[in-house]
């Protein structure tokens, strides 16, 4: 079960993985860094802020950081850039290669807390993002699952490139869908050269739609 499974693993983590690894002589704040990063699933990592609100340099941060993708706690999503002189952000986002362990270091207990905690979309788009990446990893291939941001504030969730086309996917947690979930979508094949062969929105809602030139999908029906 999950409520045991979590802390045990932590614990375990801690105690051996990273001691070894780092020499941490203070697990407790090792430990504080990792719910700390929780709370920033799905935002665009920032050694610096995370530094002050740990109590360390910004440099013991990108160290722990570091461990944390090599154990495959975490995943770091690249921006998509095509041309690194445009102002796009070129900084990655931070999500946890498992979403319940996220939930755990985050407090929540049950599917209904999470239904109602602010980070339910945060948690959502996580699990779809690592789903993405997953598919490719199963089909022996490595990268390949960006996100776009530009200085704009302009924002797809997830880029798939694959045999030089792009799938691009907009994540919605909510269970009612709104045209205004399709806007970026439409926007983004005049923000980058690369062609989008495909557009989805995948939301929790079960009303779903293939016709037309974006897709509506449950994510429990998403393919790639």
């Amino acid at each position: 079960m999950a409520r045991l499974f979590y802390p045990s693993y932590v614990k375990t983590y801690l105690e051996k993985d990273v001691r070894d690894l780092l020499k941490i002589k203070d697990i407790m704040l090792f430990l504080k860094f990792m719910k700390l990063c929780a709370t920033r699933v799905g935002s665009v990592f920032n050694a610096s802020e995370l530094a002050n609100e740990v109590g360390v340099d910004s440099k013991t941060i990108t160290s722990w950081l570091s461990v944390l993708t090599a154990s495959y706690v975490v995943y770091l999503l690249p921006p998509y850039y095509e041309n690194i002189s445009k102002r796009l952000v070129k900084s990655p986002k931070l999500y946890f290669c498992d979403p319940g362990l996220a939930c755990y270091l985050l407090d929540i207990e049950s599917p209904r807390q999470l239904a109602r905690d602010k980070m339910r979309g945060n948690i959502f788009e996580n699990f779809v993002v690592m789903e993405a990446v997953k598919h490719r990893m199963n089909n022996g291939k490595e990268g390949g699952v960006f996100f776009y941001r530009d200085s704009n504030g302009n924002e797809v969730d997830i880029l798939v490139k694959e045999e030089g086309k792009i799938t691009a996917i907009e994540v919605k947690s909510s269970m009612t869908y709104n045209k205004e979930f399709e806007a970026v979508l439409k926007k983004l094949p005049g923000w980058i050269k690369t062609p989008v062969s495909r557009k989805a929105v995948v939301y929790s809602g079960d009303f779903e739609n293939n016709v037309g030139d974006i897709e509506l999908i449950n994510y429990k029906h998403l393919h790639f």
